[in-house]
C-alpha cells in the first residue's frame, strides 16, 4: 500500500502477481486499503514519526 499525502490518494498493488505496480488493487479493495493505511497511521504513532505534511506548492498538473 501506498500512501499519497500531496493527493490524499492510496494505491495497493499485489506484488507477486504484479511486481511492477502496474494495476492498482486499491478501489477494489477499499477495505484492505484502508486497514493498511490505518496501520501505516498508526505505525507512524507508535514509533513517534512524523506525518508527512502535504506541500501547498505541489502541482499535480505538472506531473
Amino acid at each position: 500500500m501506498i500512501h499519497y499525502y500531496e493527493e490524499d490518494t492510496n494505491e495497493l498493488y499485489n506484488l507477486v502477481k504484479d511486481p511492477y505496480e502496474s494495476q492498482n488493487l486499491a478501489d477494489n479493495n477499499s477495505e484492505l486499503t484502508e486497514s493498511l493505511y490505518e496501520e501505516l497511521k498508526n505505525w507512524l504513532i507508535e514509533f513517534g514519526l512524523k506525518f508527512t505534511e502535504k506541500d501547498i506548492k505541489f502541482d499535480t498538473e505538472k506531473l
